[in-house]
């Protein structure tokens, strides 16, 4: 407690306001910059197939490394969801896309304080280093924009290697889909409202009924699906036509 005078000059007690301490990762963090700052990271990777420069991981850790150890900070990754999709190149090889949604904590060595960072990876690859790519693209972009490393130039991907342009791949092909198939083909032959009571046929046994699924897999993974329309829809055409070229009182 501390004594002061008020406005009509008479003592009163009132207490002393608490110190606050800031959490010292802050201050460490700050220092971390400043030496980051100083060193940079140039551009001395090379890209395989399109020739730029970028800065690799390997480089990154050499450079941060000692500057982190000097000031007493970690850094923890902790990987909050992955996503992995199937994509296929031009040339019918198979391509695994990778996306990490990762947290990294800066924490303090002096008093346990920490900052979060949360950035998206993602990366491609043929085998099983997709994971490994996007965890490392996470870890450099989460250092450079914490620390605001200079670079010189804009920033490319990450990754030393650039894929094929792909589209994604059509999952397996569900039991008992051919004959679905099939159907559906003889049924557009017939007209539009044959192919959808077709369709109806499959429904029957609700959604998870498995000729439901093979219906749902032609319409969304099977490019025959747009044949059979146009077939359907040259069906009703053609009997269209017959309905106005037919003679009173005869039927088709």
């Amino acid at each position: 407690m501390a004594t002061k005078k008020n406005a009509l000059g008479m003592d009163v007690t009132v207490p002393e306001q608490p110190v606050v301490v800031p959490p010292a990762v802050y201050g460490q963090m700050a220092r971390a910059a400043a030496d980051f700052s100083k060193a940079g990271l140039g551009k001395d990777s090379v890209n395989q197939q399109q020739g730029f420069k970028f800065r690799g991981i390997d480089s990154l850790m050499d450079l941060a490394s000692p500057i982190l150890s000097r000031h007493g900070l970690l850094m923890l990754p902790a990987v909050r969801s992955r996503s992995v999709e199937t994509r296929k190149t031009r040339n019918d090889s198979l391509l695994y896309n990778v996306v990490l949604d990762v947290e990294f904590h800066f924490v303090s060595g002096l008093d346990g304080s920490s900052f979060p960072v949360r950035v998206i990876g993602e990366a491609m690859d043929s085998g099983d280093k997709a994971t490994n790519k996007a965890m490392s693209a996470a870890y450099k972009y989460a250092m450079f924009q914490s620390f605001c490393i200079p670079l010189s130039g804009a920033m490319e991907e990450a990754d030393e290697t650039t894929p094929e342009e792909t589209v994604a791949a059509a999952p397996p092909k569900p039991e008992g889909y051919d004959a679905v198939r099939a159907g559906a083909m003889e049924a557009s032959l017939l007209g539009t409202e044959a192919l959808r009571a077709f369709a109806r046929t499959l429904g029957v046994g609700g959604k998870d009924a498995p000729e439901f699924k093979c219906w749902g897999y032609l319409v969304k993974h099977d490019p025959a699906y747009g044949l059979m329309k146009t077939s359907a829809e040259s069906a009703d055409k053609k009997a269209a036509v017959d309905a106005l070229t037919r003679e009173p009182g005869q039927e088709g």
